[in-house]
């Protein structure tokens, strides 16, 4: 009989006289290591941590397919993800952010579990913590797809098997009104009453972004990084090519149109070089200061104040008047574009 490559996997086994697991690492000959009473977590825990160390040695691949913890899976899948999901200009988007959020209920319960071993019935049991967590349906479903998507990384570079993969495909998205998920509250368009109430607060620069953002449809950051050079004012509808947008990468072009209205609005930011930034939030600031403040205020702190409030609006407004954009680039055919 011809002689084994390599030695064969040590079994776990059952020493019937005292009820406990057992192990022998070097063969039927070598010392033989107790490992708790048989059947018991802790003993299986101990054979499966001596069990990782003996594939290391002896079997690298099939130690870093059986053996790699989802704690190294996870590590390995967000160093990529930092150098992956980035812009051109070297700056991160918010993808690696998404997986971090997704994956903290996963490395709470599972951090130290082999990868291998992770299936269906473990990923449920991290959807019901989120659910139980109070996080809304839509982001469950989200983040659960997340997870799925790092084990697909894992699995095409011999972390895990395609069979754990194969089974968290069978798990079904959250319905609504089907599970115990809190269901999101809908984002609806600002009032119009409440638009122009907020607009004459604003800085001349932001509230010309805002009437921009409502009338074009362009996305935030397109506006905030647009510079002069960066409009063709070639034609009767001028156009905007954002470099940086959130389908570049799969290869779609972005083109924001201004219609003579928007023109209008956009005009007075146009008359400067080429190479600067349309819309600077420091211009205005100090007339805003002059027009609602009393007279010796401390001008600094009014600014950072300013800013505050600027910064805030940015930040809960934007999603709102998303939905404005949309209801009136549906109803007015708003001349913005993806080819």
């Amino acid at each position: 009989m011809p002689r084994r490559s390599k030695p064969r996997q040590p079994q776990l086994c059952h020493h019937k006289p005292s009820g406990k697991a057992y192990v022998r690492m070097e063969g039927r000959h070598g010392p033989t290591i107790y490992l708790g009473e048989y059947g018991s977590p802790q003993s299986q825990f101990e054979y499966d941590r001596l069990i990782a160390k003996w594939k290391a040695k002896y079997d690298p691949d099939g130690f870093r397919r059986f053996g790699t913890t989802i704690g190294e899976l996870y590590a390995e899948f967000i160093q990529f993800a930092e150098t992956y999901y980035r812009q051109e200009d070297g700056t991160h988007t918010t993808s690696t952010s998404s997986y971090r959020q997704s994956c903290e209920v996963l490395l709470a319960q599972f951090k130290y579990l082999p990868a291998a071993e992770f299936d269906l019935v473990k990923l449920e049991a991290v959807r019901d913590v989120m659910i139980r967590k109070g996080d809304v349906r839509s982001q469950i479903n989200k983040r659960v797809h997340l997870i799925r998507r790092m084990f697909e990384w894992g699995v095409r570079r011999k972390i895990g098997t395609p069979a754990v993969l194969a089974e968290l495909d069978l798990i079904e998205p959250l319905k609504p009104g089907r599970s115990k998920a809190v269901e999101s509250e809908p984002v609806l368009p600002v009032p119009q009453i409440d638009i122009d109430a907020v607009l004459p607060r604003l800085t001349l620069p932001l509230r010309a972004m805002i009437l921009l953002y409502l009338r074009t449809g362009a996305r935030v950051s397109e506006l905030r990084l647009m510079k002069v050079g960066n409009v063709d004012r070639s034609g009767d509808i001028w156009e905007y090519r954002p470099k940086l947008h959130k389908t570049r990468h799969h290869g779609k072009v972005r083109v924001v149109m201004f219609d003579p209205i928007a023109q209008e609005i956009l005009l007075p930011y146009l008359l400067r070089p080429a190479d600067a930034y349309c819309f600077n939030p420091e211009e205005g600031r100090r007339e805003f200061v002059a027009a609602n403040y009393r007279d010796g205020a401390d001008a600094q702190r009014t600014f950072i104040e300013v800013a505050r409030c600027e910064q805030l609006i940015a930040r809960f407004a934007w999603s709102s008047l998303s939905a404005n954009a949309t209801t009136r680039g549906r109803d007015a055919q708003t001349p913005t574009t993806i080819k």
